[in-house]
């Protein structure tokens, strides 16, 4: 086993025994990351976007959490649709999660993303300021 074994099993076991989650991106390595994708892309890509359909749909959040992670890796126009809608259908983490993968994916160059990303943040509400200025003083 490897040093970087060792050390992901130790972080692994270590948030395990203080009831802390464990999240993927401890456990994922670029390159795990990389044979992951590579794998599900020989599912071809019809199988693979009613895959994300249906974890995208499970009651199960890991499940939607991994399928948003998922998607954020492959840079095609087919998944821009599916990370819009957890966006605006979910709520905290997870639709920041979305939105992070389609700011990803529009990094890379894809358009849809780009649009996507665009449209977000020129719909964001910009943050309050907790001063009332009609009661101010001089």
């Amino acid at each position: 086993m490897s040093e970087t074994d060792l050390k992901d099993r130790a972080l692994v076991e270590t948030k395990r025994e203080s009831g802390e989650r464990v999240a993927l991106d401890d456990l994922l390595t670029p390159e795990v990351r990389d044979f992951c994708a590579h794998h599900l892309l020989r599912l071809g890509g019809d199988n693979l976007m009613k895959l994300f359909g249906h974890m995208l749909s499970s009651d199960v959040g890991w499940v939607k959490e991994s399928a948003v992670l998922a998607l954020a890796l492959f840079n095609s126009p087919r998944v821009v649709p599916l990370l819009r809608a957890v966006h605006q259908k979910e709520e905290g983490p997870l639709k920041e999660l979305a939105f992070k993968g389609l700011e990803r994916l529009a990094g890379m160059g894809n358009e849809g993303a780009s649009r996507v990303v665009a449209e977000i943040t020129a719909t964001r509400e910009p943050p309050r300021l907790a001063v009332d200025f009609a009661n101010l003083e001089d």
